[in-house]
């Protein structure tokens, strides 16, 4: 592919618009050349019906050639204006990319027999990424265009998608009852004893297959995915509405030794929570230590991704993908700790700050890196988190920034040294056993109808294994 057959984006008329892509179908449905399409330009105010594909990107290189024809060989809907100039030119994405878009050509093939195109919206696509300020304008939009989209459609990948529709057709009957609510009700469990009965029948394999996906550990998954109407993109071209999943995945046992298991959890939350309350999810705050364990590609939006998910607070922030990683994650922690009116998010800033490239010396100690490879438990565990081993225990603290917001003034009373049990509420006593500590209280099992016997990993060389010793 030579200079000239090179794909140059041309800039958008206005800060509300956006690229659309119109997906042609083609009688050569296995090729890469099979990948034909317009890029136009919409108003993200008022758009025209279209459908928006979250994936992943996997670390691929983007080497499949995507044609976009210019100018349209068909006339553009109302509301369209062509984007680039003339001639026919090639855009390279990458072959997860490419393979979803030409399941979405069979699938439009089969369903919309009298229709030509589809229009569609792709972030590696429709965003020029090469252009910085570009990227950060339309990224502030990317829930807006989510929310907006007829229909999310999630590939998850080649290897971990449902093979046929009919793999998962057991959980179809699911999708009747309304999403569960977040009260413990008759219903709720209802809903959950039928999920079990569904989930004995379900093929074990692709299940387990789906729920290896990476995909779940993407932090930009999370606002793509919360739309009432995602649906799962099978092999096979056929659609699986998440509602007829999320139910199966809700009561599907849990292991925590695998990597996907807590971005799972995270997602299945999520949908559940949009379906059954107007509240904000507030994934920044509530959700942070599985947020934690996400990826991203681009450190910085392990913040911007959660913009949408925590509106009262992260949605003030700017979106600059020329800011440092480091300023970005100081004033993250500091809108958290603000807006929040709590210091619970700096129970987390004591992980050991492994991203590369950040001056962590010239950075506040309070600083939560949110890219942290440290996957210890220490300063998420329940005993460190929950106010009733705070030292204010549940009083509001009183706290202010200094004018550099690089200090932390708080307001206190100094009553002394702990040098022993504190009260009864803490555990009695702890045990180390190859890597996993072992806490046994009693008044565990009480109140949350647990073993008394709870478990949290750590590295045994931790600093902080003493603290939890003296517990």
């Amino acid at each position: 592919m030579t200079s000239r057959d090179v794909y140059r984006y041309q800039g958008l008329s206005s800060p509300r618009s956006i690229r659309l892509m119109v997906l042609h179908q083609n009688a050569n449905l296995t090729s890469a050349q099979g990948l034909t399409c317009d890029l136009i330009e919409a108003s993200s105010d008022a758009p025209p019906s279209y459908f928006a594909l979250s994936y992943t990107w996997g670390g691929e290189l983007p080497s499949e050639p995507l044609i976009i024809q210019i100018p349209c060989t068909d006339k553009p809907s109302a509301g369209f204006t062509d984007t680039g100039g003339a001639g026919a030119t090639r855009l390279l994405i990458t072959p997860n990319c490419a393979m979803a878009l030409r399941l979405l050509q069979r699938s439009m093939k089969r369903r919309f027999k009298t229709r030509r195109h589809i229009s569609v919206w792709v972030d590696a696509i429709c965003i020029d990424q090469s252009n910085t300020e570009e990227r950060s304008i339309q990224v502030a939009m990317v829930a807006e265009i989510y929310d907006r989209a007829k229909r999310v459609i999630v590939w998850l990948g080649e290897n971990y998608a449902p093979k046929s529709w009919n793999s998962l057709a057991v959980s179809k009957p699911l999708s009747m009852f309304p999403r569960i609510e977040y009260d413990h009700n008759h219903g709720q469990r209802l809903k959950r004893c039928t999920a079990k009965m569904a989930l004995k029948v379900c093929n074990e394999t692709t299940l387990h297959r789906l729920r290896l996906a990476p995909y779940w550990t993407r932090v930009w998954a999370l606002q793509e995915f919360g739309h009432k109407t995602a649906a799962i993109l099978c092999c096979d071209s056929h659609l699986l509405l998440f509602a007829d999943l999320a139910h199966l995945l809700a009561v599907a046992s849990k292991d925590e030794t695998m990597p996907t298991q807590q971005g799972l959890d995270l997602h299945v939350d999520l949908y559940e929570w949009q379906g059954t309350t107007d509240r904000p999810f507030r994934a920044a705050t509530n959700q942070l230590r599985r947020v934690l364990s996400m990826k991203a590609s681009e450190l910085r939006d392990k913040i911007y991704a959660l913009r949408a998910l925590s509106p009262g607070v992260l949605s003030k922030m700017r979106i600059n993908y020329q800011q440092p990683i480091g300023k970005v994650f100081h004033e993250a922690t500091r809108l958290m700790v603000e807006e929040e009116g709590s210091l619970r998010v700096l129970y987390f800033a004591n992980r050991a700050k492994t991203t590369v490239g950040v001056p962590w010396d010239k950075l506040p100690s309070w600083t939560v890196d949110f890219a942290t490879e440290d996957a210890e438990m220490r300063g998420s565990h329940k005993y460190y988190y929950k106010s009733l081993c705070a030292a204010s225990g549940g009083s509001k603290p009183i706290f202010e920034f200094s004018r550099d917001g690089k200090s932390i003034h708080l307001r206190g009373v100094h009553v002394g040294r702990v040098t022993g049990l504190v009260s009864d509420i803490f555990p009695a006593s702890s045990k180390c056993m190859k890597g996993t500590g072992y806490v046994l209280d009693n008044k565990i099992k009480d109140e949350m109808e647990g073993e008394p016997e709870q478990t949290f990993q750590h590295d045994c060389q931790s600093r902080y294994l003493d603290i939890l010793g003296n517990f």
